[in-house]
């Protein structure tokens, strides 16, 4: 499921068979890319660890930890990625995105950590992110404490709300019918009907 907008028509009948249409708009906004769970998180290079419990990435020198995509992630729909700590590192931590499914001779894009919260500007990133492959933090040694990771689209750097959060109703039981439940037009050609008493969302309507 990727981040944005589309309309969806759902069609139904009730139990005398009349049928119905409805149609939704459905925006879809960020997708949790950055599990914190102990198994989705994975050494990728030199003998690296991470415990769960208190987000804590740790790293022998210029070790690579974090997160693996076999099939590659479309992130291409997002203008930011934030990496939020818990508290200030001082091992010189980066955050790395990588086009291909390995860490050498990736033409990766790197960012240095800077405070307790960095952004990564994704239209600063010259490779394709449609196909995606790992993300990971670097260091020269010891561990990042860290409190969160996501995409976003917010100007303010905020975090989306994952999954469907908004669904809206565009146009509801648009289909005309008539009294022996046969379908003669949409709401917007009532006005063109023939005189008579019409079906619309279960409810009489008159055209005079």
């Amino acid at each position: 499921m990727s981040a944005g907008s589309t309309k969806v028509t759902a069609t139904y009948s009730d139990k005398k068979g009349q049928q119905y249409q409805t149609t939704f708009n459905v925006t879809v906004n960020a997708r949790d890319f950055f599990s914190f769970k102990q198994s989705d998180v994975i050494s990728i290079w030199d003998n690296c660890s991470y415990n769960e419990s208190t987000r804590a990435f740790t790293m022998a020198a210029y070790g690579q930890i974090g997160w693996k995509y076999p099939e590659g992630i479309d992130i291409s729909g997002y203008k930011y990625l934030v990496v939020k700590l818990q508290q200030e590192q001082n091992i010189g931590g980066e955050i790395r995105i990588f086009p291909v499914n390995n860490i050498w001779g990736a033409g990766e894009y790197i960012k240095a950590l800077s405070g307790k919260m960095t952004v990564v500007k994704l239209s600063e990133v010259t490779f394709d992110l449609s196909k995606v492959y790992i993300i990971d933090f670097w260091s020269r040694g010891g561990t990042i404490y860290v409190d969160d990771v996501y995409l976003t689209n917010n100007d303010d750097y905020s975090k989306q709300t994952t999954g469907i959060t908004t669904i809206q109703r565009e146009v509801e039981n648009d289909v005309v019918y008539n009294l022996q439940g046969v379908k003669v037009g949409s709401r917007n050609e009532l006005k063109s009907l023939p005189r008579g008493i019409y079906i619309i969302g279960g409810k009489k309507v008159v055209v005079k």
